[in-house]
């Protein structure tokens, strides 16, 4: 009887705890472009950083929401299954626009270098941007590693563009 009352009890909770999210290529894609939105805001945050330490608060929020996306898709691409070839496709198309827009928040980074020193952020930026690219570079193996190919060489030719970017910013900030 208490085996049967624990049962009821777990039966219930679970279907408390509403469905379980699918994770395949369309939830990846989407996690992609999440990413995209959320680097697009931190660039422009960057860009208009005039190394005010208030507006710095905003940068570091932006840093923590491009994390959190990151550690998203990761989670989510770990999960999915291998791509079909038009998933493939449009995953690779995806990373390859996000991978210009994080070279150029990269550079941007690399731009306001003197505006963190003077702001006393800059081993602060330097950890984020360490962090980022432990992120990055292992979204872009789990991408590479569920992608078709032909799309696998796209893939690892967009990060290794942005691994060079990461380079660069974190050789600024050292």
């Amino acid at each position: 009887m208490l085996c049967q009352s624990l049962l009821v009890a777990a039966l219930g909770l679970l279907a408390q705890a509403g469905p379980i999210s699918r994770r395949d290529a369309a939830t990846v894609l989407t996690d992609l472009q999440t990413i995209y939105t959320d680097v697009s805001t931190l660039k422009t945050d960057l860009s208009n950083w005039t190394g005010d330490l208030l507006a710095a608060l905003g940068i570091v929020s932006d840093y923590n929401t491009v994390k959190s996306a990151l550690d998203t898709a990761i989670t989510d691409t770990t999960a999915a299954s291998t791509f079909s070839t038009s998933e493939s496709s449009s995953i690779t198309s995806e990373v390859s626009t996000l991978s210009v827009l994080i070279v150029a928040t990269l550079n941007e980074i690399i731009a306001k270098q003197s505006t963190a020193a003077s702001a006393g952020v800059s081993s602060t930026l330097l950890s984020y941007v360490e962090t980022l690219k432990t992120e990055t570079d292992e979204l872009g193996a789990d991408l590479e590693a569920k992608a078709t190919s032909t799309d696998q060489t796209t893939i690892a030719s967009a990060i290794a563009s942005v691994d060079a970017a990461f380079a660069s910013a974190i050789a600024a900030y050292e």
